[in-house]
């Protein structure tokens, strides 16, 4: 996936400085249908999503150059990656 620079995330509004959740993982074994409705009900993105190995991901925000990320599990089907530029 292509990444945005610096410059474009101040642009889009991503605050410099802050932890931002990039994309939202979920294992392939919870259907599309489930996933996406979980998203909605729960106030997150879902119209761009991709298959990655054994998850369903779905992006939240642009990857940006240059930041740091890390991975926090919510449950044992969901994983939130964070960003921080």
């Amino acid at each position: 996936m292509p990444k945005i620079t610096q410059k474009e995330a101040k642009e889009l509004g991503y605050k410099k400085g802050r932890y931002m959740i990039q994309t939202i993982l979920i294992t392939k074994t919870i259907s599309k249908a489930h996933c996406i409705k979980w998203l909605k009900d729960n106030g997150y993105k879902y119209n761009d999503y991709r298959i990655a190995g054994e998850h369903r991901r779905f992006l939240q925000t642009f990857p940006i150059e240059g930041a740091k990320y890390f991975t926090k599990k919510i449950s044992p089907q969901i994983d939130f990656v964070f960003q921080h530029y």
